[in-house]
């Protein structure tokens, strides 16, 4: 063979070579896999969601959630997953960060790609309400499934007062009397179990015997006059050892710890090496048979 024939042989080979090569990248950019975009998580009340950008094929989604070296694949046929379940049933771990990713699959089930651009995220739900009934003046409920314990909210004129109870009653006449509006909320001191919504409210009018103050003390400097109680209250009463009373109204009542605390100032009344006392002011729905406390000086 002569060196011009060998010259075109390689040249022709070089060349075969090379439009190979142009084919296969071509074909790669003209059929390249439908790489899975970036997902979103979304919470909607007690619903957690994780969504995937619309394919643009007729395909269905895998979601892959990598805790570690855990990893859990689900796969959905719309682009919207309901993990709500799941997490429930323990296959992903509330207050867990997991790295998320989506890639699509065809009708044949044979990924058409890769997974795409991951998101971090760490899963908290929002817990059910409680379902409440009353029975006369007992309010109760089902225990709610993660719910460590229950917050019962109820009106007090223009204030709110939260109760909280492990257990799945509540007797309403241990409130302040008077008609409050009363609904429960189930709560988790698990910071990724958030409160649940509110249940039905309930609107009763409560009979309630008032709890005598735990303690009382005056500053006579200052004539400021500090009382603590077990509940609640706006109203006091200040009784003289003659027996004289004077209603403290509109008090600034604030909790402190378990219990509740009021500070006023009682110059106007007091007068020096004179006992007094404070009780509770009873009305129409709040009696009161205990004993009045005596001020401390």
């Amino acid at each position: 063979m002569s060196k011009k024939n060998k010259i075109i042989i390689i040249i022709s080979a070089l060349s075969l070579a090379v439009i190979t090569a142009v084919v296969l990248v071509l074909c790669l950019i003209v059929f390249k896999p439908d790489v899975g975009k970036k997902v979103t998580v979304l919470n909607s009340g007690e619903k957690v969601y994780v969504q995937a950008d619309e394919a643009e094929d007729d395909c269905t989604y895998r979601f892959r959630f990598v805790n570690g070296s855990v990893e859990k694949i689900y796969d959905s046929s719309t682009r919207t997953l309901d993990i709500t379940e799941q997490i429930w049933q323990g296959y992903i771990a509330v207050g867990q960060p997991y790295k998320i990713s989506v890639c699509y699959v065809d009708n044949g089930g044979v990924l058409t790609g890769d997974y795409g651009e991951e998101i971090s995220h760490t899963f908290s739900l929002q817990l059910g309400a409680p379902n409440v009934s009353l029975d006369g003046n007992i309010l109760s409920w089902d225990a709610v499934r993660g719910a460590e314990f229950y917050t019962l909210r109820y009106t007090y004129g223009d204030q709110v007062i939260s109760v909280t109870t492990d257990l799945l009653t509540f007797d309403l006449t241990t409130l302040h009397g008077g008609t409050r509006s009363v609904s429960v909320s189930s709560c988790s001191s698990n910071v990724n179990y958030r409160e649940s919504a509110s249940s039905k409210s309930f609107t009763v009018l409560i009979s309630h015997a008032l709890s005598e103050f735990i303690s009382s003390s005056l500053n006579t400097q200052t004539y400021n006059l500090t009382i603590t109680g077990k509940e609640y209250f706006e109203s006091a009463v200040l009784v003289d050892e003659s027996g004289n009373e004077y209603i403290l109204n509109n008090l600034d009542c604030k909790k402190s710890g378990s219990n509740y605390v009021v500070n006023v100032n009682i110059r106007a009344y007091y007068k020096t090496n004179v006992n007094y006392y404070v009780k509770p002011l009873a009305d129409a729905y709040n009696s009161f048979d205990g004993q009045a406390t005596l001020i401390r000086i």
